[in-house]
């Protein structure tokens, strides 16, 4: 599996400046780019790379036990097509599974079953 592989990220930001931190660490951002990744927007529900795209967990207030499954469940919903103004756009590859591409405005409730 390789970075282009993942279609959405959940970072842990347990911290104001983790997100950005972690841009690097996955490879999101090359070194020294990660304010840039997020000024441009490239990380945002509609950008090339959307990282926590419901606000992260310092949005919900970091509540102790419960953040884990708050990511989990972010993950679900654009799979779902269940992301409302947070929904990556995607499209259908041969294997009829829901893949974010950025420069496609294609309806991701227009995907196959899997």
């Amino acid at each position: 599996m390789s970075l282009h592989d993942i279609d959405v990220f959940q970072l842990h930001d347990a911290s104001a400046f983790a997100e950005l931190v972690q841009y690097e660490q996955v490879g999101i951002a090359a070194r020294g780019e990660a304010i840039a990744a997020a000024l441009d927007r490239r990380t945002g529900p509609r950008g090339d790379r959307p990282v926590n795209s419901d606000g992260g967990l310092l949005s919900r207030g970091h509540a102790l036990g419960a953040t884990a499954l708050a990511l989990l469940s972010e993950l679900v919903h654009p799979m779902r097509g269940e992301a409302g103004e947070r929904q990556p756009h995607l499209t259908c590859e041969n294997t009829g599974t829901r893949q974010a591409r950025p420069d496609v405005s294609t309806s991701p409730r227009s995907c196959p079953a899997a």
